[in-house]
């Protein structure tokens, strides 16, 4: 709401999927729905222009499902105007982007929903691991210890027992 900067302010509304599975595509979905309910209630930001992208490595999102729901889905994200990128492998991920490749796409907001195992991608971007996909969290964070990135589910383990947030 207070960037003014048109360029920054896209970033901000682009929000990158990475997985087509069942979670991915939930996901996308559901922030179509809340940007479309929620354009009366900012001033500066037009959610008009939100730009969501899934980004599928395999050449089908919902790869499990019957080829028929595929594209029913495939068709509901297209109406809500979700971008779904089929075969396209993010290389890399950076602070505000992910790599496909050559091509840099740049995003205010990155979410990981891709398999139910951790990325090998994980372990050149987190701290210590405990393998080597598993970023480990300590349960006290400090300067050297805490990074910008949110790692949730399978991507991240902990020093301490127990439901744990760790940023």
């Amino acid at each position: 709401e207070r960037e003014t900067n048109p360029v920054r302010q896209q970033r901000f509304l682009t929000f990158v999927l990475v997985g087509g599975g069942p979670t991915g595509v939930e996901l996308a979905g559901t922030l179509a729905e809340i940007a479309r309910q929620t354009r009366s209630e900012f001033r500066n930001i037009d959610t008009h222009k939100t730009r969501i992208v899934v980004i599928e490595a395999g050449p089908t999102i919902l790869p499990s499902f019957a080829p028929a729901l595929r594209d029913a889905a495939r068709r509901s994200l297209a109406r809500l105007h979700v971008e779904v990128r089929e075969n396209t492998r993010v290389t890399a991920v950076d602070e505000g982007a992910v790599m496909l490749g050559a091509e840099r796409l740049e995003a205010g907001t990155i979410l990981w929903t891709a398999g139910v195992a951790a990325s090998p991608i994980t372990a050149t971007s987190g701290p210590s691991s405990s393998s080597s996909t598993t970023p480990i969290f300590h349960p006290a964070p400090s300067a050297s210890t805490c990074s910008s990135r949110i790692w949730v589910g399978s991507t991240s383990s902990s020093t301490t027992p127990g439901p744990a947030t760790h940023r």
